[in-house]
């Protein structure tokens, strides 16, 4: 008896990642059945991949802001320098 529950259960199409089965979450995609292993994600895994991405994509950005920002500092405080330093040229030439 048993065996045979565990025969049915392995039929049910559960989410690869979390384990839950297609009656436990609202939707359950899997992909293309070419014979091999199917594999399948629930809207849950879904959105957690989601909230993921969307991090990383703020981290990315993020740094790509903060590159951006002391590029441009770095930019001001070249100039700044070459500033005195033509201010020093200019006193010292008038002396």
């Amino acid at each position: 008896m048993f065996l045979k529950r565990h025969e049915e259960d392995v039929n049910i199409p559960k989410c690869s990642f979390c384990h839950k089965s297609q009656g436990q979450v609202d939707a359950l995609v899997a992909n293309p059945s070419d014979g091999t292993s199917r594999v399948c994600i629930c809207n849950e895994c879904v959105a957690v991949c989601n909230l993921v991405l969307e991090e990383n994509t703020k981290a990315k950005e993020a740094t790509v802001e903060a590159r951006l920002r002391a590029s441009v500092l770095e930019e001001y405080k070249r100039a700044e320098a070459a500033t005195v330093v033509d201010r020093l040229k200019a006193f010292a030439a008038r002396r």
